[in-house]
């Protein structure tokens, strides 16, 4: 049997054609254009700027604050990486979960300040469930760039295993 090369390289156009296509019309397709996770900075220091309709991105230093003010923190990671650890008072919403877990949202008013987190710099899954909560009405919502690895970094309060680490005393 002879190879046709012409017809291998007619396939593989027309097979990529096709997934392209599918991709562009599934709502939850691929972004062509990779724009490194990036949000906008947060221009607001000191409060909150509620008037955004996107999700806003904040440092450690900011997300601290939240913490340290008792703001809720959803870590959008798998629940195993959750359950190793994780912020402490963190709820988990896994993003791949977010249908079955979005009942956990009830509990945090839609007018509240919530921020949430994922894995690191290179993780999207903060910024997917932020997107999520906007849509159901959420409207202040900022997305902890850095996450867990930062956090666990700059050895603020967490949770291992269901054990408290690095907490404060007031």
């Amino acid at each position: 049997m002879k190879l046709n090369y012409r017809s291998i390289i007619y396939i593989l156009i027309v097979a990529s054609l096709l997934g392209l296509l599918v991709n562009y019309l599934d709502p939850k397709g691929i972004s062509f254009i990779r724009d490194n996770g990036q949000l906008p900075n947060s221009t607001v220091i000191g409060g909150v700027n509620d008037t955004d309709p996107e999700p806003q991105q904040i440092g450690l230093p900011q997300a601290y604050k939240f913490y340290k003010e008792k703001v809720v923190f959803f870590d959008a990671r798998e629940v195993d990486d959750y359950t190793e650890g994780h912020i402490d008072g963190a709820i988990n919403i896994s993003y791949v979960q977010f249908d079955e877990m979005k009942s956990k949202l009830d509990a945090v008013s839609k007018d509240d300040i919530v921020v949430t987190y994922c894995g690191g710099d290179d993780c999207d899954l903060s910024i997917l469930l932020a997107n999520e909560m906007m849509k159901i009405g959420y409207k202040k919502v900022f997305v902890f760039f850095g996450g867990w690895k930062k956090w666990l970094t700059a050895n603020y309060p967490i949770i291992v295993n269901g054990d408290l680490y690095n907490a404060e005393t007031e």
